[in-house]
């Protein structure tokens, strides 16, 4: 072999020992950034209590706790409903019509309120759809709905 050659082979086997080099040291940071990035939630760095940090690993994770959880929508719609049982007065009035159904008079007694405030109680309550009225000639009476059965069973 010529001094060419040799150089050229000397040079062939420095290239691949760098290659070897650069992969290895690709392969170390690679791992380095996904340990960095599993360290780097927002959770593990919070400091949890040693028992709510054993049951969030044991439930799955923050993530998938989260996931399980219902939709803004689903909750949106309940808490709406518990709104509308959240009043006394509209608590009477579906307790009322859940053992008989009643004209806006005897509610007005049953509840003692003012006109303007029953009716305004009997429109929310319409509304949410635990109550319906039916109009018979000039009069309305109310009754309740099963999905107002449903809201005062246990």
């Amino acid at each position: 072999m010529d001094h060419t050659q040799e150089y050229l082979c000397e040079y062939w086997r420095l290239f691949q020992q760098d290659l070897k080099y650069f992969a290895a040291y690709k392969v170390f940071v690679v791992s380095k950034r996904i340990k960095m990035k599993r360290r780097k939630t927002a959770i593990d760095r919070l400091d949890l209590p040693g028992p709510v940090a054993r049951a969030l690993r044991k439930s799955g994770g923050f993530d998938k706790l989260v996931s399980r959880l219902p939709k803004r929508q689903e909750l949106a719609s309940v808490t709406k409903e518990h709104v509308v049982l959240s009043d006394i007065i509209r608590m009477r009035i579906l307790h009322a019509l859940s053992r008989s159904r009643l004209c806006p008079c005897l509610l007005k007694r049953v509840t003692r309120v003012a006109d303007s405030k029953l009716s305004y109680h009997l429109k929310i309550l319409e509304k949410a759809g635990l109550i319906e009225a039916r109009r018979t000639k000039s009069w309305r009476i109310y009754s309740i709905t099963p999905k107002g059965r449903r809201a005062l069973s246990p």
